[in-house]
């Protein structure tokens, strides 16, 4: 309801009073307005009447106010999201950290009626989506003999809106830039996030929850279904990837866990450039000009560390500096990589159920089929398995090789490699070129060494991270080292690979000072280089 001015009962003159008298019978008119409103409102309630805790009941998506956060709590910052249609506030309190999400809540008979539109929606089937959602609220209103304000239909829009959105009321989360990974256990249904400019507090609190397990149960099944993925209690947990591209690993009811829980990895719209792992500290300029060598030779380089540490972002970044003449072949179970590349082929596994006739194609079928799709390099997205045999031979037929796995050192890698599942034989061990460590320590994530295998399988360290802060610099000239010979050999440069490796290290130093951070201006910058400067044709 709008509140009016309204003036004081002393009257000065016949005008004043008339003026008054105006005002009330204007404020009598809207308030009958508004009494006929909420009775018409109420009489549908009865007609449409919306189960409460469902995906169709907008009530409990309303953001909680957490007020003793909001009392008590250090503000670190506040920003609008979606063009001010939400507002972040993030605070910490007591050494936790909280992520709270406002948005604008109309009145309660408002939300009653939007609540109402939703269930004619449901019942009726209509097709509704984001560019007729507008038409089709006028529509249902029309139907249901009701003249609303505009400011009263653009909240019935944003709820609504947020009904039939595929990601509901994580629909924020999923657009806000800043948040990394968004989580809900499975003993509890709050919501959890990871924010970018946060690391150092880790898992943020989130104002929102969800109000018992069915309902979590009915959106984990929501979000599969939209990924193509069909989960169940004869398929109790999915890993999926989200329409917007983001990471999903659901697990449905309790057939395998204390209950239902999701956790989202998403990755930046614009992926990361070396330019800019290099002006975060995740990388030196001299690392990276190196493995940019060993990578241009088609050397078979593998990232390791352990989760969220920062290796597909890596993988990402290191494939964005491979020629563009040249093809990239990418293996995945779950699409996680993007490459701007002008010639990328991407292959994904298939899962099918117990029941289908259909064959399942795991990243084995899909490595050693690789063989025949010509590509310059072949990349698993993360070996685990024998796949990661077929990837090393790659290399055999002259073509790079890379992929991520889990470890946290060197050593665990190379244990890994030759226990099962891998089963690399021993005798292979010289194959791989470098291994690249990396480690999260706190809210920083980054590369902490490189190893080269010699010919002999041994490893041989080349750069190293001694404390942190701290710089990652090269224990011994890198050109020299076994593998930078071999690459000087392959590429036919001879003692010229001195010269290559420190105009590499000028490059990404010059990008770093020109603040050339996205993958469109260093494209450019690329391209000039291998043209004007790099003496690699």
């Amino acid at each position: 309801m709008k509140l009016l001015f309204r003036f004081p009962k002393v009257m000065t003159s016949n005008i004043e009073a008339e003026n008054v008298s105006s005002q009330e019978d204007v404020d009598k008119e809207v308030d009958v307005k508004e009494r006929e409103l909420i009775e018409k409102i109420k009489s549908l309630k009865k007609r449409y009447r919306v189960v409460g805790d469902t995906l169709w009941d907008i009530k409990w998506m309303l953001y909680q106010d957490m007020e003793e956060v909001s009392r008590d709590g250090v503000l670190l910052e506040k920003y609008d999201l979606l063009d001010g249609v939400y507002t972040v506030s993030i605070y910490v309190l007591e050494g936790v950290g909280y992520y709270i999400l406002t948005e604008k809540i109309p009145s309660p008979h408002i939300m009653d009626l939007a609540n109402i539109i939703g269930e004619v929606i449901r019942r009726t089937g209509l097709d509704v989506n984001e560019s007729n959602l507008m038409d089709k609220i006028r529509y249902i209103l029309d139907l249901l003999d009701l003249e609303l304000e505009d400011e009263h239909v653009k909240y019935i829009y944003h709820h609504i809106y947020k009904l039939i959105n595929v990601f509901q009321v994580l629909h924020p989360l999923f657009k806000d830039p800043d948040v990394e990974e968004i989580t809900v256990p499975d003993r509890q249904f709050r919501v959890f996030v990871r924010h970018r400019r946060y690391p150092h507090l880790q898992w943020l609190t989130t104002n929102i929850e969800f109000p018992n397990k069915d309902v979590l149960n009915s959106y984990i099944q929501r979000l599969s279904l939209a990924s193509g993925k069909s989960i169940s209690p004869s398929n109790p947990y999915v890993e999926a990837r989200a329409p917007d591209g983001s990471r999903l690993t659901l697990v449905y009811g309790e057939e395998v866990s204390a209950g239902p829980s999701l956790t989202v990895r998403k990755y930046p719209e614009v992926p990361w450039t070396i330019v800019k792992l290099i002006a975060a500290d995740a990388i030196s300029p001299e690392a990276a000009a190196y493995l940019w060598i060993l990578h241009d030779a088609k050397g078979v380089i593998l990232i390791s560390g352990p989760m969220a540490s920062g290796k597909t972002t890596l993988l990402n970044a290191l494939l964005m500096l491979t020629d563009p003449r040249k093809k990239i072949v990418t293996l995945e179970e779950t699409p996680e990589l993007n490459i701007p590349h002008p010639i990328w082929q991407r292959m994904y596994t298939r899962e099918v159920p117990f029941y289908s006739d259909l064959k399942p194609v795991t990243l084995w079928d899909l490595a050693r089929w690789s063989l025949r799709t010509r590509g310059d390099y072949v990349v698993i997205g993360e070996a685990r398995g024998e796949e990661v045999i077929a990837l090393v031979q790659q290399s055999l037929f002259g073509t790079g090789a890379l992929t991520t796995i889990h470890a946290t050192s060197p050593q665990d890698l190379i244990n890994r490699l030759l226990s099962p599942p891998m089963n690399l034989p021993r005798y292979w061990l010289p194959s791989i070129w470098a291994i690249v460590q990396l480690r999260p320590i706190g809210g920083w994530r980054g590369v902490t060494e490189i190893i080269e295998m010699d010919k002999e399988g041994r490893s041989v360290k080349v750069f190293e991270r001694r404390s942190r802060p701290g710089y990652l610099e090269p224990l011994v000239d890198p050109t020299e080292t076994y593998r930078m010979r071999l690459a000087a050999s392959l590429l036919i440069l001879g003692d010229r690979i001195r010269d290559e490796y420190r105009k590499r290290v000028d490059f990404l130093l010059k990008m770093l000072e020109r603040k050339v951070m996205d993958y469109e201006s260093l494209k450019v910058e690329l391209a000039k280089f291998y043209a004007e400067e790099s003496v690699i044709r």
